[in-house]
């Protein structure tokens, strides 16, 4: 009714196009037409480089969506809203250029082209170095969806012909082979090469020369008492080493070596028995025989001399490791019985006693000896006789005169052990001697008759 007034508003997303109020005026008719409301727009949007949209569509709400062209990445949002204020939901996306990954060469060979960036629909090609062979395919392209057609190939050696040893003799390593492999030749004990070695496979598949031949040397054989080696039916060096056997030394060159005129470098040695140190006789003894007998598996036989008595081994025999089967024997005099001193007597030494041995055997004083006054330890162990024996009769001297001009003092006849006689000169002598003289155990006088 007059004279309202009405407002009008377009929902979001729209845009009012006509006026904002109209009122009832007093002719009853609108003072402005009912607007309309029209969909909001947004910018208008172009496909990016490389890539496409899904519609040209703009209003409000309307979606578009991104693609982008075989070999391209999108980077952005797929899909862009129109918003109610007129702006597209975010920034437009790019079309970016598909890379595939940087390959490695292989191993003895290479790629071309060898650095750089590789792009969508790039291709790299393979070659192996010379000697190798490849495998696999020659090269690869970079795909759309960032891998490569092919993997990178592998180089291998290229392969020489299996090898056969030569007669009497080795190659190292024993094979296969393969480029740039070195074969050497080893001949036999006994055996030198003839050719050129080593032999080398090359990078066209072939040899670089012949096996070498193996000839010999002239046999050889062990010393006696001794050994050569390597040995066997099938020596595998061309060196050979002599080693004699245990109680033995080597006289000559330990190794000889077959030489390129196929002679020996050194002779085969001898093997001689190993010395064992020289022995000497005992003291008081001999040995058989007197010298030498000192070579591997010799006897030597000890023997003491008369009186005395073995302390040992007899006999020693030279052992492998140079040492005699036993120490030399020692000789100990041959021991007495022992002695008994007689009673009012003595033995000088007391003893004990040994072949020589002499003891002495003497009585006490105013004792006389009954046998020998020594006696000997001999060979046998036995003494030369028994000991003597002293008996307890008192000694008596005999009688003493006076000297011419002279006189004597004491008791008349026999004169008893430790008795005296004194002398005296007339008048006009002098006595030459002793004076007084006493009657020993042994029955003499201490001195001589004096004289006037």
């Amino acid at each position: 009714n007059y004279p309202v007034t009405l407002t009008f508003t377009c929902n979001t997303g729209y845009i009012r196009i006509g006026a904002e109020i109209t009122t009832c005026q007093a002719d009853g008719s609108w003072s402005n037409p009912v607007p309309t409301c029209t969909p909001v727009q947004c910018p208008v949007l172009t496909a990016p480089a490389n890539g496409s949209l899904s519609t040209n569509r703009r209003q409000y709400q309307d979606q578009i969506t991104f693609t982008c062209n075989t070999g391209y990445n999108l980077a952005g949002p797929t899909r862009l809203t129109c918003l109610a204020d007129g702006a597209w939901s975010a920034t437009p996306p790019t079309c970016n250029l598909i890379q595939c990954p940087a390959q490695a060469a292989p191993t003895n060979g290479w790629i071309s082209p060898a650095a750089g960036t590789y792009n969508y629909q790039a291709t790299v090609s393979y070659t192996c170095n010379t000697g190798y062979v490849r495998n696999g395919a020659t090269g690869a392209t970079c795909r759309a969806d960032g891998t490569w057609s092919n993997p990178v190939h592998t180089c291998t050696p290229v392969p020489c012909p299996v090898l056969t040893a030569p007669t009497n003799g080795a190659l190292s390593p024993p094979g296969p082979y393969s480029y740039p492999n070195q074969v050497t030749v080893r001949c036999n004990s006994g055996y030198v090469l003839d050719g050129v070695f080593p032999v080398t496979c090359q990078s066209d598949g072939t040899w670089s020369n012949n096996i070498p031949t193996c000839t010999p040397c002239s046999t050889l054989t062990a010393p006696t008492n001794g050994v050569l080696a390597p040995g066997g039916a099938n020596p595998s060096e061309n060196t050979v080493t002599f080693t004699c056997n245990t109680g033995y030394v080597r006289n000559g060159s330990e190794t000889s070596t077959c030489q390129a005129d196929r002679t020996w470098s050194n002779p085969v040695p001898t093997c001689t028995p190993r010395p064992c140190w020289p022995l000497s006789a005992p003291t008081n003894g001999a040995r058989t025989p007197p010298t030498g007998a000192n070579s591997l598996g010799n006897t030597v036989t000890f023997t003491c001399n008369t009186g005395y008595i073995l302390n040992g081994a007899a006999t020693l025999t030279c052992q492998a490791d140079r040492t005699w089967s036993n120490p030399v024997p020692t000789c100990t005099p041959r021991p007495c019985q022992w002695l008994t001193a007689p009673t009012n007597g003595a033995l000088s030494p007391p003893g004990p006693y040994s072949y020589p041995n002499q003891v002495t055997v003497t009585c006490n004083s105013g004792y006389q000896l009954n046998g020998e006054s020594r006696v000997t330890c001999q060979a046998d162990g036995t003494w030369s006789s028994p000991v003597g024996t002293c008996t307890g009769k008192m000694t008596r001297c005999l009688v003493l005169t006076a000297p011419t001009d002279g006189a004597r003092t004491g008791p008349n006849g026999a004169i008893p052990y430790r008795g005296t006689v004194t002398f005296t000169c007339d008048s006009g002598y002098v006595l030459d001697g002793a004076a007084t003289v006493t009657c020993q155990a042994d029955g003499t006088w201490s001195d001589p008759l004096p004289t006037c």
